[in-house]
């Protein structure tokens, strides 16, 4: 997935998707499935179910990675 830009001009990047994507697993009760419908409304596209998940576990691994600088 490459960087697009928002409609403010700022860089949403991979590891931006990756982020918000743990968020919405988180908010919807864990499941990748209702997760990633969620994303797909929130998004309007057709990202897949797996698809989802790389983001969400990649996602996760950052969330770690984050926690560990505090």
């Amino acid at each position: 997935m490459s960087s697009i830009t928002t409609t403010a001009g700022e860089t949403f990047t991979w590891d931006d998707h990756a982020r918000m994507a743990w968020l919405i697993h988180l908010r919807f009760g864990r499941s990748i499935q209702s997760g990633a419908a969620g994303w797909r409304r929130l998004m309007q596209n057709s990202c897949t179910d797996s698809q989802f998940e790389e983001l969400v576990n990649a996602g996760a691994l950052l969330a770690v990675e984050e926690g560990g600088k505090r």
